[in-house]
């Protein structure tokens, strides 16, 4: 089940096992918000904006008033324009 696996997920991120953890989580990262919030950060953080801004618009329109997602939205936003003035 997505809470089973998603508690699976966390046991591995508090032993400092972040592999195990997204390969648990990302299977699900589109039908569990919590895998795909970890699945986001993780993208945005390896530089993947556009697997970032999927996962995250895709729960936003799920989850229109989620103001975390929004604000994850806005760094993306502002990552890209950085990116895109990098160039």
């Amino acid at each position: 089940t997505p809470q089973g696996a998603g508690l699976l997920a966390r046991a591995a991120l508090a032993r400092g096992d972040g592999a195990a953890a997204a390969a648990i989580f990302g299977p699900l990262a589109e039908t569990s918000l919590e895998a795909g919030a970890y699945v986001a950060r993780a993208a945005f953080a390896a530089g993947d904006l556009a697997r970032a801004r999927a996962l995250t618009e895709l729960w936003l329109e799920r989850e229109p008033d989620n103001l975390a997602l929004r604000a994850n939205l806005e760094l993306i936003a502002k990552a890209e324009q950085t990116k895109g003035a990098g160039r």
